[in-house]
């Protein structure tokens, strides 16, 4: 079921981008490297992983020398989004799924104990590669397919995959920009002009079957019309997405077969939201060329709250956001990999 969601706002449609500023007294540029276009950045047992170019860098925060390069891999094509395992089962080894676009998904295993890089293979998907995920340690991966929707790999051998292939996809003739995968069935897909589109999967210890479409939900606002889903993120049965123009955007998907619009966040002037993360009650967000911004107070997700703070430039295009306590890890495209030091003033902490 396909609906489109409108909601009353009194912005209009030429207002000026959101207010923006170097420093503001909550947040603080910690530092910056430019070496390529970074277009993605992934966090996992303090081990940071951005791409550089085309190359797929690691950042660490070094107890004697600060945050800084361990290594680095020339992987050949540009990376758009960075997804990586790393659990028991794999020891000291990384397992980093890199959507390539065209050139589909690149997988490599990266050593933390000797920090080097091994390539284990490459898998052109029926589309072009814009993000992948994958739930826990299960035998397959998920990928954002651009125009062939969502597409389903399997990994053949989940702790050493130099064989893997694609089992399937599911069309939805538009644009499939990023994922989140909730549970063993659940997947949502952030569309272009689809909005977010919910899947039923198959359970990853049962046999393979394609994936079934649940539902659908379309965004718009009245100054500009249907707008993009750039991304999406889950918690608590509720799912945030990054609407572009449209701005923070929330959705009840505590029934997948029934998504409900919930609310938007509305600044003082239009801003676009190309990425969102989550983190307690709070969110942060990605706003290409007007920075970072946040902490937006998430306790009730249908009237998400505006930080008394400006936004942050970050001397590129803000694109991608992670945050681990204070810090946020920034992919900011030609202004290369960005660290922000986040103070809140209930609970200000020192990196």
């Amino acid at each position: 079921m396909r609906r489109a969601i409108i909601f009353i706002s009194f912005l209009i449609l030429f207002a000026l981008p959101v207010k923006a500023q170097d420093v503001s007294k909550n947040i603080t540029l910690k530092a910056q490297w430019n070496n390529g276009q970074c277009n993605a950045v992934f966090r996992r047992t303090g081990n940071v992983f951005v791409s550089n170019g085309s190359n797929i860098d690691v950042y660490r925060n070094m107890q004697t020398t600060g945050y800084q390069k361990l290594s680095s891999y020339y992987i050949g094509e540009p990376v758009y989004d960075i997804w990586v395992r790393h659990d028991s089962e794999l020891s000291t080894y990384y397992l980093i799924y890199a959507a390539c676009g065209s050139k589909g998904i690149i997988i490599l295993r990266y050593n933390e104990a000797s920090k080097t890089f091994e390539k284990l293979s490459t898998l052109d998907t029926p589309g072009s590669a814009s993000a992948v995920m994958q739930l826990g340690n299960a035998p397959h991966i998920y990928v954002a397919d651009g125009n062939a929707g969502l597409t389903v790999v399997d990994l053949v051998n989940k702790n050493y995959p130099t064989h893997p292939a694609v089992l399937g996809s599911y069309n939805i003739s538009d644009f499939a920009h990023e994922l989140w995968v909730t549970n063993d069935t659940t997947v949502f897909v952030a569309a272009d002009k689809a909005g977010v589109v919910a899947f039923k999967t198959s359970k990853s210890n049962m046999a393979y079957e394609p994936p079934q479409l649940l539902d659908s939900i379309q965004l718009s606002t009245a100054y500009s019309g249907t707008v993009p889903a750039l991304s999406v993120k889950e918690t608590g049965n509720i799912l945030y997405v990054a609407a572009g123009i449209g701005g923070l955007m929330t959705i009840d998907a505590s029934n997948p077969e029934n998504l409900l619009y919930l609310g938007n966040l509305n600044d003082t002037v239009p801003y676009t939201v190309y990425d969102v993360w989550l983190s307690g009650n709070y969110a942060y967000l990605a706003i290409g060329r007007d920075g970072v911004y946040g902490p937006v107070d998430i306790t009730s997700p249908s009237q998400p709250v505006d930080p008394p703070y400006s936004a942050l430039l970050t001397g590129g295009d803000a694109s991608r956001i992670v945050m681990a306590n204070d810090t946020a890890f920034v992919a900011a495209k030609y202004g290369g990999h960005v660290l922000i030091n986040f103070k809140p003033e209930f609970a200000p902490q020192v990196l």
